[in-house]
């Protein structure tokens, strides 16, 4: 899932929500906080914490396309995920939330990366960190 906008555009069944009993293996991308509130899935990947996204937070730009920016970040990174998909490029760290990440007081022995070829081993959050354009990438 990219960025599921679920506060926004509310499923009304169950069956419309996107949660980790819809496959053997859901991997989401978070990025704003559109995508914020969805259920979890088997492992779920925030970038920047998954709510807001460096170069979307201009000062001329209204509250909502900042949020559009933030939201529509995950397919630049998904985009960005494909084209270098044998490189791994967006590392990601297992913790428990963002905070604890940003004060590198996690034990990043849980890696995982986000893209197409996900360690389906390694399930739960991870967080990693992107530039504020192309290439989003950075290394932990």
């Amino acid at each position: 899932g990219l960025d599921a906008s679920y506060p926004w555009l509310p499923p009304k069944t169950k069956e419309e929500f996107l949660d980790a009993g819809d496959a053997a293996l859901v991997v989401n991308l978070r990025t704003s906080f559109i995508g914020s509130h969805s259920p979890p899935g088997h492992i779920d990947f925030y970038a920047n914490g998954g709510l807001s996204q460096p170069g979307c937070q201009k000062w001329y730009y209204p509250y909502t396309a900042q949020q559009v920016c933030n939201h529509f970040r995950a397919v630049a990174l998904m985009i960005e995920a494909v084209k270098h998909a044998r490189d791994r490029v967006f590392p990601a760290c297992g913790c428990p939330d963002w905070n604890t990440f940003q004060d590198n007081t996690c034990d990043c022995h849980n890696v995982n990366n986000f893209g197409l070829y996900p360690n389906t081993s390694a399930l739960g959050k991870f967080y990693f960190s992107t530039n504020s354009e192309p290439l989003y990438s950075r290394p932990l």
